[in-house]
């Protein structure tokens, strides 16, 4: 992928238009159209507002190569996010490298039985769940559903409330959240407000 390609990526995903990510660095909207087109080069300085703007570094503009750990999460590495008593727990894959990202993926663990009714996020997102082993039952708004190993559901509306372990074994699913709710996208003037004015 050139360099016109990865910043177009980069600024789409991060919910910027061509003027605000223009206006974060110093320059005009022309300059940014013609560095997306590859009319132009950045200079060094250009590259480093880039960066600090995309939390990243100069080389996910330049190297033809990425580093494993910012496209791959192994199953060891995974960042536990709690570890309840209450049978319930929670891993986040946690990729590295930029951190402008429309979605979260995190692992969560029930044991039999067991009611998970504390959630992470409480920002308006979407929901995507798959159970990858077990029976588990959902509820959103004043509706329940029961999910078996390979079903999955989309929320949008109405997120979970619940997730119930009513299976005799333990439970897996994975869960993925978009947008993530990083810190930084809830700042005056960052992603969420952004996608607003566009």
């Amino acid at each position: 992928m050139t360099f016109p390609e990865r910043l177009r990526r980069m600024r789409v995903n991060s919910g910027m238009t061509v003027r605000s990510l223009a206006q974060r660095i110093g320059v005009s909207a022309s300059f940014i159209y013609q560095l997306e087109k590859g009319e132009s080069s950045p200079s060094f300085s250009t590259l480093r507002k880039l960066a600090e703007v995309f939390h990243s570094s100069m080389s996910v503009f330049l190297e033809d190569r990425f580093p494993e750990e910012w496209t791959i999460v192994r199953k060891g590495r995974r960042k536990p996010l709690f570890t309840g008593e209450d049978g319930c727990r929670a891993e986040l894959m946690l990729f590295l490298g930029p951190r402008a990202r429309r979605m979260q993926p995190l692992v969560l663990h029930l044991d039999a039985g067991k009611l998970m009714h504390k959630f992470i996020y409480e920002h308006d997102r979407d929901d995507f769940v798959f159970v990858c082993t077990g029976t588990v039952e959902i509820s959103a708004g004043d509706q329940a559903h029961r999910l078996e190993a390979g079903d999955c559901a989309y929320f949008t509306f109405t997120g979970p409330s619940t997730i119930r372990n009513c299976g005799e074994g333990p439970a897996e699913l994975l869960w993925v959240v978009s947008p993530t709710g990083l810190e930084e996208q809830q700042k005056p003037g960052t992603n969420l407000e952004r996608r607003d004015r566009q």
